[in-house]
């Protein structure tokens, strides 16, 4: 499990990122000044100071400095402990008071300009990744000494201080929106996903609202460390196939290759890859290569002669509501017209909470009437366009710039990606 140390952790910022840290996998080492205690195994509040006495900490994935720059800077041009990461909080001040007509304020900018450099030099000089943030006004859990001062003044006198001559503009973030800055600065480690696919579809929609299907799915790989990488343009020669699971230096991966136009459809090959890294079917270097999941044989898990097949085929089904779904396709009318299918389906996905594409799949899968239910999917506005869902994602998590030139066009052309951000 990767170690993450987080200095200033009892501020407004270190509220928020710490369970955050704990959910994306870290255990996390909170600094402070005083005893602390937390409720979760994997956190250690630990007491020390960064100019004077600071605790022993172990190896280090990430360093999080969220409280004063200066001093975490020198703590850390002098320690001994390195960090693959680094997200230092620096402040905008910097460039809004380096020429201000106070002394004080250019004095605060100048030891703000020089901590982040010694920030960056240091991690320079050691490999070491680094980001430095450059916040405004920081605000939220009532634990600021900016917007939370003021609000409990109004709230008690029922008015506003308004200065007539004050003209300072100010930008407030939440802290929390501060947190998830840091998150998305961070590599994600692989966090491997519950066996039970019940569990795992709770999982997936425990932050989230709506009807489970594609996209809770896509988010959840991406969030557990698991790439889903969008193949729909291979080249001529290379073997044509639906989706495959690898397993690519400790991190399994998803190929999709499959051009649908159906998020039903690719939820369902998505749901059949992440069942082979659920149940264990990779070993480190392997990969398992679904060529084709034909209509014949997927849905009917009976039919496949391969075991790890028929396991992945079971575990997609009941993720994508199992008997639940079934019990409701099998009261429709055998004969049903595409367009009642349709409302049927949105109809069941509304109780269920399953996306109405499942329905109709398993209705053609249930009748064998495919012409009709690939039709009715047509009348599901919201089953359409899940190659947009998967490149969005790829553009999120990877920086095409540090593939190498003569690779770029490549990878641009077989994932239909065309560099737009």
């Amino acid at each position: 499990m990767p170690v993450a140390l987080v200095t200033g952790a009892s501020g407004a910022i270190g509220h928020f990122l710490l369970p955050r840290l704990l959910g994306a996998g870290y255990e996390v080492i909170a600094l402070s000044r005083v005893e602390r205690a937390g409720d979760d195994a994997r956190l250690q509040w630990r007491v020390g100071d960064l100019d004077h006495a600071m605790p022993e900490l172990p190896a280090l994935d990430f360093v999080a400095s969220c409280g004063p720059l200066d001093a975490f800077s020198r703590w850390f041009a002098r320690t001994p402990v390195r960090t693959a990461r680094v997200v230092a909080f620096s402040s905008m001040s910097i460039e809004s008071k380096h020429d201000s007509a106070d002394a004080v304020e250019r004095a605060l900018a100048g030891r703000l300009r020089a901590a982040e450099e010694l920030v960056v030099a240091t991690a320079q000089a050691h490999a070491c990744q680094w980001t430095v943030l450059r916040p405004t006004l920081i605000y939220g859990a009532a634990l600021d000494r900016s917007l939370t001062p003021l609000a409990h003044f109004a709230q008690r006198w029922r008015v506003f201080p308004r200065i007539a001559a004050a003209r300072g503009l100010r930008q407030p973030v939440h802290a929390d929106d501060v947190a998830q800055a840091v998150l998305a600065a961070l590599p994600t480690p692989y966090i491997p996903l519950p066996q039970d696919p019940g569990q795992l579809r709770a999982l997936a929609m425990r932050d989230r609202s709506g009807q489970f299907g594609f996209s809770a799915l896509l988010d959840l790989c991406w969030v557990h460390g698991i790439p889903v990488i969008p193949l729909p343009h291979l080249p001529v020669g290379v073997r044509k196939m639906d989706g495959a699971a690898l397993q690519l230096g400790g991190r399994p991966a998803i190929v999709i290759a499959k051009k649908k136009s159906s998020r039903a459809w690719l939820s369902f090959i998505l749901a059949h890859e992440i069942g082979h890294i659920a149940l264990g079917h990779l070993r480190p270097g392997s990969s398992i290569i679904d060529v084709s999941l034909q209509e014949t044989t997927t849905y009917a898990t009976g039919l496949s002669a391969d075991d790890q097949e028929a396991e992945a085929d079971r575990f997609a089904l009941q993720t994508l509501g199992g008997e639940e779904v079934t019990s409701h396709v099998t009261k429709w009318p055998v004969l049903a017209a595409p367009v009642d299918i349709a409302v049927l389906a949105r109809s069941a996905a509304g109780a269920v909470g399953i996306e109405a594409g499942h329905f109709v799949l398993r209705y053609a899968f249930l009748t064998k009437r495919w012409p009709t239910a690939l039709t009715a999917l047509n009348f599901l506005s919201e089953d359409l366009d899940p190659e947009s869902a998967l490149l969005q994602q790829l553009r999120a998590h990877l920086d095409l710039s540090r593939v190498a030139d003569d690779l770029q066009d490549l990878v641009s052309q077989i994932t239909g990606w065309d560099g737009a951000n």
